[in-house]
């Protein structure tokens, strides 16, 4: 179920995906300096990044295309090593390879960041999610399904929330392709008021985001989390990656007490407020420790023990 008068599609198997919006090169931006965080972030955290290249040789099954795809880790693997930066993947990958990982098939593109369903910068905070199971799990910022696909196995509905139109074709082709008819798709930014917003390309398919201005850019319609919470009577999961906006969305939310659990990304800076904010809707934040340089979500959640953090 979705807010009334809010485009949504419920997928089936012969779903097609819709044309990708036209992205435009801003000319308020073009010329202004703007700060990558993307690489630096990949290269302080490159024991991860092959960790997940590992892991994808022996778990992750090409469904065809088997040398490309092959062809693509082993380049990036001893590029990475050789020169100890981080090269993607993507970089070498001459088709579209659809792979199955978890008893799911995802699709992997040149655009697409590679392993999002390995969760590589975030196995603590996955290996929670991915335990989960209940009635209700509403995704903000689905990207292309790296949650909202193997919880949709777990979950009676699924509401993958997403703005980016290059991430939603891939998450609505990853749906289709494992038939799951029971995830609603809302392509939509989430902010604090409802209307237009502006979403800035990221240097990855994964930080497409409103918070830091660049070149290309596409406007989006927006949504308010309340009216997202406020379509179901009860949310047993929330989980919120929106690239910096979870603490604006958060606060700005007040129809918490229907939620039981949720996850967001977010930075230190703004735990305090938000800390408090949930508190009054009965949810306590805990703090996920990371692992060799993960970025784990929080977790908040109607837990008895007062252990957020504020003795």
């Amino acid at each position: 179920m979705t807010p009334q008068g809010m485009s949504n599609t419920r997928l089936n198997a012969a779903t097609n995906p819709p044309p990708i919006p036209r992205i435009a090169d801003g000319s308020e931006t073009a010329g202004a300096r703007v700060e990558r965080w993307e690489g630096a972030f990949a290269r302080q955290r490159i024991v991860l990044l092959l960790l997940a290249l590992g892991k994808s040789v022996g778990n992750v099954s090409p469904r065809r295309y088997r040398r490309d795809y092959y062809r693509a880790i082993g380049a990036s693997l001893i590029s990475s090593v050789w020169s100890w930066d981080p090269r993607p993947i993507e970089r070498f990958l001459a088709r579209n390879v659809w792979v199955r990982y978890g008893g799911y098939e995802y699709l992997l593109t040149p655009r697409a960041l590679f392993g999002y369903y390995l969760h590589a910068f975030e196995p603590r905070t996955a290996r929670d999610l991915l335990r989960r199971r209940g009635g209700v799990f509403i995704d903000c910022g689905a990207n292309a399904g790296q949650y909202s696909v193997p919880l949709a196995g777990r979950f009676k509905e699924v509401v993958a929330v997403e703005p980016n139109p290059t991430a939603v074709a891939i998450l609505r082709q990853n749906l289709a392709r494992n038939h799951l008819t029971n995830v609603s798709v809302v392509e939509r930014a989430v902010t604090p008021a409802s209307g237009i917003a502006r979403l800035y390309q990221g240097e990855v398919l994964t930080t497409w985001g409103l918070r830091d201005a660049a070149a290309r850019y596409v406007d989006v319609d927006s949504v308010r989390l309340d009216e997202l919470l406020l379509a179901h009577n009860h949310v047993d999961l929330l989980k919120l990656d929106i690239e910096g906006m979870e603490a604006d969305v958060l606060l700005s939310a007040s129809a918490l007490s229907r939620v039981d659990s949720i996850s967001f990304a977010g930075f230190p800076a703004d735990l305090p407020r938000v800390r408090a904010h949930l508190r009054q809707f009965g949810l306590i934040v805990h703090i996920v420790p990371p692992l060799l340089g993960s970025v784990e979500n929080y977790l908040a959640d109607r837990s008895t023990v007062m252990d957020d953090g504020t003795d």
